[in-house]
């Protein structure tokens, strides 16, 4: 997958250097657009979206920091990467403030520091759009398994198991936020989900693990820490008897 990019400089030759000279391929970038101030770049993110934008801060007409703020506000999240002179620092301070991934300095810039921070975005993109799939997968399990009930406390609890999975959820705490007795919640939860806490926890754990096994090459210590498992060991033998598969070869029949 290759991430879309604008570049937008007013300086010809800046401007030039950063097209002809970047590998945008090899780095997983594909160039959609180029512009010499913040209006036609604010044209063209309104129209191609793109993933990144590469802006210079000072420009005429419309400089770098009221084009991401303008971005922002018309509900882009794109990443930026500034481009700055030495002696604009508060700018670039600023710009991080509205979100942007990094600044580069144009007196200093060389091809590797920029490919450098082209890299780093392009990793920020993959965990963000990793997320999204995860979010996506959540709703779709969410809806499918009918953790829905006529409960709104249990409900606000499945809400809250979906979102901080990964998290120290205890039956205790869970009870606490549905201002519940423990063993009264606990009874509820089993009468309106038809699982005990641990149990249906459990599950919504190895549903997730089951997405990072499929989208991501993380090994099975890392997957284990982001489900909220802890131990390999222990996420290894309960995938197992939950479906009946390792999860090694869950992944190789999923084409991993």
């Amino acid at each position: 997958m290759a991430w879309s990019v604008i570049v937008v400089e007013d300086e010809d030759y800046v401007r030039d250097a950063i097209i002809k000279l970047i590998p945008w391929e090899e780095e997983g970038f594909r160039l959609i657009g180029v512009a010499s101030d913040g209006i036609p770049a604010m044209e063209l993110i309104r129209k191609h979206e793109p993933d990144l934008v590469i802006a210079d801060i000072v420009m005429p007409r419309m400089d770098g920091i009221h084009l991401l703020k303008q971005a922002r506000e018309e509900g882009c999240s794109a990443k930026f990467i500034m481009l700055t002179c030495m002696n604009e620092f508060e700018y670039a301070q600023q710009a991080l403030e509205y979100g942007a991934s990094s600044y580069i300095l144009k007196l200093s810039m060389d091809i590797d520091k920029l490919r450098a921070s082209l890299r780093k975005v392009s990793a920020e993109l993959m965990r963000d759009s990793l997320k999204d799939r995860l979010v996506g997968e959540l709703e779709q399990y969410e809806l499918h398994k009918s953790n829905s009930t006529n409960h709104p406390q249990v409900n606000e609890v499945l809400h809250y198991m979906q979102l901080h999975f990964a998290e120290d959820i205890t039956l205790k705490g869970m009870a606490k936020m549905a201002a519940m007795e423990e063993h009264y919640f606990s009874a509820l939860f089993k009468k309106k989900t038809g699982e005990n806490f641990n149990r249906l926890l459990q599950k919504i754990r190895l549903e997730h693990a089951k997405i990072l096994l499929k989208e991501t090459d993380f090994g099975m210590n890392k997957i284990a820490e982001k489900v909220g498992m802890g131990s390999d060991h222990y996420f290894i033998r309960l995938f197992k008897r939950e479906y009946g598969l390792t999860p090694g070869d869950y992944r190789k029949r999923n084409g991993e």
